[in-house]
């Protein structure tokens, strides 16, 4: 016998969970179900912020967001998420980026405090029900896994992107909104890393270095992004590339320039290089840059910009050589091949388009059917920003799911 419910929300993560509780404390009287994939809900949730759980930041605005639905960040302006998990027993604080985690520094204590506070209200949870269908019937839908179904008068889908699929979401539940005929902007790993050309950059594996990293598209520049970069295998990572990697959403032919110099301007580093030279004529080229940029970046930077052997001496520079090491360091350029896949990337470009929701996060071609968090078109850069959107969204989606049931 199909079981019957008021709510069901697709996907336990920080939306739907937050979603949940949202809906609940709008109507205790609601029979609301979490459908979840996976054999326990939150499981993505443990692994953000290296285990700390950076789940907002105090510093925030819509320029902090891409994507078709950015805009709804302006649904969430009243939003305080501090509050919220204060509310749920989460002491918290932020450190000088105003990036917020709770006080502990694990993740482990915000999953608690939500799975505590829907252990107080009659939300049941069905893990290992991962969603295949999902039917538009005249009083609401019928929801199906590959061994089970349930009758549901709304649904709240939280399902997620497809990073990280072992932690939670795969796209599944996406393919089935496109099914139904939702406008779903193409999906994108988001908040990844960088391929490039793995000879380009296996001198330099392990390296980390700090730059404004400025990205291209056919030369013309669309971004930049100052902090810590880090050279991987065939890959060039860390936050600022992260939030670099969400403008690279649809672009062709992208490369990324490093100034590891930005304080001094390229005249200055020019004649620094010249002086330079002077100063360790006798000294090996493999040497020659150390003490401005890290020994092998500037032995990469040596061997780009000049012919000769990182034996010879540092005499052996010309002027036209100084000009092109100055260039070398203010300018350390990458041709970019693609991004990591959606297995190392933190969330998912694209999503439920905009033209499918209205501001309260309802669908606008289907009764009764909300969206939050990662399924819509939208991503946040590094920092809490995704988080705040998931458990802002689930928190006004649940609630105005809840009172268009009133």
């Amino acid at each position: 016998m199909i079981k019957n419910y008021d709510i069901a929300i697709i996907g336990g993560g920080a939306s739907g969970l937050a979603a949940a509780i949202s809906a609940s404390e709008t109507n205790p009287k609601l029979n609301i179900v979490i459908l979840e994939r996976l054999s326990r809900v939150g499981k993505k949730l443990l692994a953000t912020g290296n285990g700390r759980c950076n789940f907002t930041n105090n510093n925030i605005s819509e320029a902090n967001y891409h994507g078709s639905c950015a805009c709804l960040f302006n649904s969430l302006k009243n939003f305080d998420c501090e509050l919220f998990f204060s509310e749920l027993g989460v002491m918290s604080y932020a450190d000088n980026e105003f990036r917020v985690y709770p006080v502990n520094n694990n993740a482990s204590s915000v999953l608690d405090a939500l799975r505590l506070r829907i252990a107080d209200t009659d939300i049941e949870i069905r893990n290992d029900f991962a969603v295949t269908d999902i039917k538009s019937e005249k009083n609401g839908y019928i929801i199906s896994s590959e061994s089970d179904s349930i009758n549901a008068k709304s649904v709240i889908v939280a399902g997620g992107g497809m990073s990280q699929a072992n932690l939670g979401s795969d796209g599944s539940v996406i393919r089935i909104l496109k099914k139904l005929g939702i406008k779903i902007a193409p999906l994108s790993p988001a908040l990844t890393s960088f391929k490039v050309n793995p000879g380009q950059v296996r001198s330099l594996k392990g390296i980390r270095v700090n730059a404004i990293v400025t990205l291209y598209e056919n030369g013309k520049k669309i971004g930049s992004e100052t902090g810590e970069v880090q050279f991987g295998d065939g890959t060039i990572s860390g936050i600022c590339v992260f939030n670099l990697s969400c403008l690279a959403y649809g672009k062709e032919n992208l490369s990324i320039s490093l100034n590891m110099l930005p304080e001094v301007n390229f005249r200055d580093v020019k004649e620094y290089i010249c002086k330079l030279r002077e100063i360790r004529k006798n000294a090996a080229l493999e040497d020659f840059l150390t003490g401005i940029v890290n020994k092998r970046i500037g032995m990469d930077i040596i061997k780009k910009n000049t012919g000769y052997p990182l034996t010879d001496n540092a005499s052996v520079l010309t002027d036209k050589d100084i000009e092109k090491i100055a260039s070398g360091i203010t300018d350390y350029s990458f041709k970019i091949s693609g991004l990591s896949g959606f297995e190392k990337s933190q969330v998912t470009a694209g999503g439920v388009h905009f033209s499918e929701t209205d501001t309260f996060f309802r669908s606008k071609r289907f009764r009764n059917m909300y969206f939050c968090g990662e399924i819509l078109d939208i991503i946040g850069d590094c920092g809490g920003y995704n988080l705040h959107f998931a458990f802002g969204s689930g928190l006004i989606s649940g609630k105005t799911c809840a009172e268009d049931l009133l």
